[in-house]
């Protein structure tokens, strides 16, 4: 067999070669190998194992530049009401044939109900904004003024399928033809095209699960992900929906898989289960296996415990602002009553 220091390699491109049903991905590299002959040295992997994570990562990034686009959207009704607002005033002026400078009483009363609009749109939109933001609790009569602004109505005259991709524009259209323009819409809403479904990309963690090798009992989401307006604005707690949390959830099911198939000495042994495991609670109600206190080693008790201070006081955390070691430790000492993390490790 020929070293490859030997082989006279000329440029190569990657091709993609047909085996049976599958795709792999290669580079035929010419060489004189033997004398005159013309010889190609193949060296091809399937398709799939190249670009899996690839194409996984590329879809996760369009689902998050969409979820951006929907999020931002209501700053455009908000300055097209405030328009409306202002065209009022100057309507109601014409069709009672005045002028400010003819009917000064009469326009200063109408210049007050359309200041009184503007400081209302004002006021939702910072609620709205905080909405989006999040907090500890979200009581319901936040959640009442929201459903409530949700239901303003305004009018669009622009084509809210223009510039989506081939795959979005695909699942749009499988939802029924686009609304005639100009189109009255509620200002918030849960349409049916904010739903993603799971598709072929079903994890495989919920108890009864045949291809659950790792014994996951995790709560599945009905879908991939929800970009409904008031469904996410009206989260309870914190600005994770029930999609969003399972997302980030899952890292602990990729650090098991992962672990438990790299070769660990002996020594090593517990490694992945201790990973693994800094989400589990004494109380049983942890994840992504739900283990009972008498399953988690010293070793996994602390772990959990570290892992939750350091989420508390982290300063690099893009979605919240670090705690201080007095809050913490409070946070803390509730979870330890409420059976969270271990009593006697947490004193």
């Amino acid at each position: 067999m020929l070293k490859v220091s030997e082989l006279k390699t000329r440029s190569a491109t990657v091709t993609s070669f047909a085996l049976g049903s599958q795709e792999w991905l290669g580079v035929a590299f010419p060489f004189d190998a033997l004398k005159g002959e013309v010889t190609r040295f193949l060296v091809a992997i399937p398709g799939d194992d190249l670009l899996g994570d690839i194409k996984a990562k590329r879809q996760q990034l369009i689902w998050l530049l969409v979820g951006l686009t929907a999020l931002l959207l209501p700053l455009g009704w908000w300055a097209a009401l405030w328009r409306d607002a202002e065209l009022a005033y100057w309507q109601d002026l014409a069709k009672a044939g005045h002028s400010p400078a003819k009917a000064p009483a009469f326009a200063k009363s109408l210049a007050r109900t359309r200041d009184a609009r503007l400081r209302a749109l004002q006021d939702d939109f910072a609620f709205v904004a905080q909405c989006n933001i999040g907090g500890e609790f979200m009581p319901d009569a936040d959640i009442a003024r929201l459903a409530t602004i949700g239901k303003t109505i305004w009018l669009r005259h622009f084509d809210n399928r223009l510039g989506l991709f081939d795959d979005e524009n695909l699942r749009l259209a499988a939802l029924g033809p686009a609304a005639a323009l100009p189109a009255l819409e509620p200002l918030l809403a849960d349409r049916p095209e904010h739903v993603i479904p799971w598709g072929g990309r079903r994890p495989s963690v919920e108890r009864g699960d045949e291809k659950n090798l790792y014994g996951f009992d995790m709560a599945l989401p009905a879908h991939l992900q929800n970009m409904g307006e008031p469904h996410n604005l009206s989260t309870r707690k914190g600005t994770l929906t029930e999609e969003d949390r399972f997302g980030i959830n899952d890292h602990i099911v990729q650090t098991l898989v992962m672990l438990r198939n790299l070769p660990w000495p002996a020594h090593l042994a517990r490694v992945p289960d201790i990973a693994a495991s800094h989400h589990e609670r004494m109380d049983g109600q942890g994840y992504p296996r739900r283990l009972a206190a008498e399953q988690l080693t010293l070793a996994d008790r602390v772990m959990a415990l570290a892992d939750i201070f350091e989420a508390l006081t982290a300063a690099d955390r893009p979605y919240k602002t670090p705690k201080t070691l007095t809050e913490s430790l409070k946070i803390m000492a509730l979870m330890a009553k409420d059976g969270h993390i271990d009593v006697e490790i947490f004193r």
